[in-house]
């Protein structure tokens, strides 16, 4: 299965996978991995695509992802908000090979459970996958934890991006938030 697959490529324990954001960059899928909670060395933010066609024949076909078919593994330190570790928590492709990454601090022993949230980031990868801009999303006094992100439009010299939270609570609703940043590097 794909899980087994990412678990055994990025040598993560069972319990270590989270999958937070996947978007399809040319003839891949990239999917990244949430690594926030920084205790122990399973928590690892990190990306790798899986070809698109494959990935096709997995879900129609039952074939299975096996480690193989996983290439361009990438680890990645996001850095920390007031002493929580970022992690990646949502992606979205733009046409040229740039992503658009969301990034959430929790204060989590894990890389899955929810923690108290410092913030979010959003970031921005170029085509090589090298992490050219990141931008703190500033929405106090409340800091929200973005779990989804899409593009609205690009121009010129900037991108709309929509942003959706997870307030981590039945009882509230979540937010559209939406952000325009810089277009180029």
């Amino acid at each position: 299965s794909l899980c087994d697959s990412a678990r055994a490529v990025l040598v993560l324990s069972p319990g270590a996978l989270n999958l937070e954001g996947a978007c399809r960059v040319g003839s891949v899928v990239r999917f990244f991995q949430r690594g926030n909670a920084g205790a122990t060395s399973e928590c690892v933010n990190a990306s790798f695509d899986v070809r698109a066609d494959a990935l096709q024949q997995a879900l129609v076909r039952d074939a299975l992802i096996r480690p193989a078919h996983i290439s361009n593994v990438r680890r990645y330190d996001l850095g920390h908000l007031d002493g929580a570790s970022l992690g990646f928590s949502a992606a979205a492709a733009l046409a040229d090979g740039r992503v658009v990454f969301a990034a959430s601090a929790e204060a989590s022993p894990n890389t899955y459970d929810d923690g108290e949230c410092a913030g979010s980031v959003l970031g921005l990868f170029d085509a090589d996958q090298q992490v050219v801009a990141t931008w703190a999303v500033d929405t106090l006094p409340d800091r929200v934890k973005i779990e989804g992100v899409g593009i609205e439009s690009v121009d010129a010299d900037a991108l709309t991006v929509v942003a959706v939270t997870d307030p981590d609570d039945a009882d509230t609703p979540s937010e559209l938030l939406r952000f325009r940043i810089a277009s180029r590097e």
